[in-house]
């Protein structure tokens, strides 16, 4: 199952709809002669009957309706934001309909406005929006829980993220109950092979998968630990896929631990991810066996919650 958010529709090669995916929940890998390869989180293609999609008469579209998807869209590819007067040259649309747009988005709560830039980018109401597109509007409800129990477990800060854009983005956390405890910004993003929730999404893809999807990402190289080569990659992913659960040995933050779990829905795909964060000296690699196995637990927990059935191996 896809989701995205406010797909750019455009027709090509009569059978063929090209979707801009914003946010991808799972991935397949479509290849086609005549067609780019397909880059992780980038473009997918679904094959459709044109037959069944008639020409929209040009009388029904609200052109101002139009111009604030451009913005959206527009933004879309802008983590840092954009002000009225960058929308306005880039889009090549009135400044005066660009600053309606945003004030009105803003005031709906989709759209964010930093205070010192001025700058205008999409809050987190979008993704659940997209969330609510394919039934799990509930997740973060039904999370909270579980992240609760693991805090209240190991007493560190537990997180809940997404994979958006290439990255895992954070949509929720619980605060940790030491006196020194990690509070992430809203909205941050994670890369995926140098992180604990990012490598649970690429454990989780096609194995066969591999080889594109590292093609198609920057295995940047923050320390002497980060594993970004094929060769130290992905073994790891292997273990994580049998194990269940991801560990980050400081893999790009120095003197920080992590571990992850995955959260399934009904159709068996990864959705989203748990994982609980800080510092190495109270998160030593010793504990993380019993730290993984607990969080694998109460993930396979919510998982069931939204309608996931693990499949046993069969005997013969």
């Amino acid at each position: 199952m896809y989701v995205c958010l406010l797909p750019e529709m455009v027709f090509k090669n009569d059978f063929w709809t090209l979707i801009n995916l914003r946010l991808v929940i799972n991935l397949k890998f479509v290849s086609r002669p005549g067609l780019p390869k397909l880059r992780l989180c980038e473009t997918i293609y679904f094959k459709t009957e044109k037959k069944n999609m008639p020409e929209l008469d040009k009388k029904y579209i609200a052109p101002n309706l139009t111009k604030a998807v451009q913005v959206i869209n527009f933004l879309t590819n802008q983590p840092a934001g954009a002000t009225v007067q960058e929308l306005t040259d880039s889009l090549d649309v009135a400044k005066t309909t660009i600053f309606r747009i945003c004030y009105t988005l803003k005031h709906e709560g989709f759209f964010l406005q930093d205070d010192i830039t001025g700058k205008f980018s999409l809050s987190r109401k979008f993704l659940q929006v997209g969330l609510a597109s394919i039934g799990e509007e509930s997740l973060m409800a039904k999370a909270l829980p579980v992240m609760e129990r693991i805090r209240d477990e190991f007493h560190e800060t537990v997180l809940l993220g997404v994979l958006m854009n290439n990255e895992v983005s954070l949509m929720d956390q619980v605060m940790g109950d030491h006196p020194f405890t990690f509070f992430l910004k809203p909205r941050r993003s994670f890369v995926l092979h140098a992180s604990a929730p990012g490598k649970v999404f690429l454990a989780n893809l096609p194995e066969e998968r591999y080889e594109d999807l590292v093609n198609g990402l920057t295995l940047t190289k923050f320390n002497e630990r980060t594993l970004c080569t094929k060769e130290t990659l992905f073994p790891e992913l292997h273990r994580i896929k049998e194990q269940g659960y991801s560990v980050d040995r400081a893999e790009e933050i120095d003197g920080v631990h992590c571990v992850a779990s995955p959260i399934h829905n009904q159709h068996g795909q990864v959705i989203a991810v748990i994982w609980m964060t800080g510092p190495a000296f109270r998160i030593p690699e010793s504990d993380f066996p019993k730290i993984g196995e607990f969080m694998k637990a109460e993930c396979q927990k919510l998982s069931e919650k939204l309608g996931y059935t693990e499949k046993k191996p069969q005997t013969t």
